[in-house]
């Protein structure tokens, strides 16, 4: 009976938002994201996403410029490269208005660095690693704090998992299945984490899969402080407003699921 209501909830939103103008934009809100007076542009097709749109280094987003009032991402930028995010950022900048607001949830590298250094084990269980956590010990990959951060900067999966992001699967019991952090020595990690900025963190395990894992494929493969995430912005011509997480929730109350994961996010609203 649910499945039935939800497919004409979808058919209804997908009618509306034929006939009413829409307004604001979703990056990367899931297959399931559907409200009316939003696009989402998703790359999974699913219940309340009919079209894939991958986000690239050259993608256009289908949105006429200067015609929104507000631009979301939520958790869908550190899953990007490095030039997709620029990408990205510009074309948030191209399709808002002059009064629009960007406003961005990423996971709080700041916060995770900050546990790892204090050992405070009780952050980590917000990110439910260990649900896929069993993957880790048959590539001899042991669940610890420095590897939970180390797949909150850089996580990784096998064609054996299939991917974190399909439609929802049984236990993976496979011995050939992985889902975690780059297979680095922990004592990489933890001089990586004395002092380097999450942006450096990110880039260095990153380049690490790439030169030493075949097979993978990325789930984060990007990270920022606050004032590395603000370099980026105004280098796309936006202006960050605040990173008070608290305002901009408040402000913003009419953005869905806006206070979802509030606890391990990074929030920042922006402008042109």
């Amino acid at each position: 009976m649910t499945r039935i209501k939800n497919f004409f909830r979808f058919k209804f939103i997908a009618l509306c938002n034929k006939l009413v103008k829409h307004k604001s934009l979703n990056i990367g809100g899931g297959p399931n994201f559907a409200k009316i007076g939003w696009y989402n542009l998703e790359a999974e097709v699913g219940p309340g996403n009919g079209t894939s749109f991958l986000l690239t280094p050259d993608c256009k987003f289908p949105i006429t410029s200067a015609s929104l009032k507000v631009v979301y991402s939520s958790h869908n930028l550190e899953h990007l490269d490095e030039e997709t995010v620029k990408r990205v950022l510009l074309e948030s900048y191209r399709v808002l208005g002059p009064d629009g607001i960007l406003v961005i949830k990423i996971p709080d590298f700041e916060k995770v660095l900050e546990a790892v250094r204090l050992k405070d084990g009780a952050f980590f269980k917000g990110w439910n690693i260990e649900k896929i956590a069993h993957t880790w010990k048959y590539r001899g990959v042991p669940d610890n704090l420095n590897y939970r951060a180390a797949m909150i900067f850089c996580g990784i999966w096998n064609k054996e998992f299939n991917s974190p992001f399909a439609s929802k699967k049984d236990k993976i019991t496979s011995n050939k299945a992985y889902h975690g952090p780059p297979m680095v020595e922990e004592s990489f990690l933890e001089k990586l984490f004395s002092s380097n900025s999450p942006s450096f963190i990110a880039k260095q395990l990153r380049q690490y899969v790439i030169d030493q894992h075949m097979d993978f494929s990325f789930n984060h493969q990007n990270a920022w402080s606050r004032s590395e995430l603000e370099n980026e912005l105004n280098q796309a011509g936006l202006k960050v407003v605040t990173f008070d997480k608290s305002s901009i929730i408040k402000q913003c109350k009419n953005i869905p699921k806006i206070d979802n994961m509030k606890e391990i996010s990074l929030y920042c609203l922006a402008k042109k």
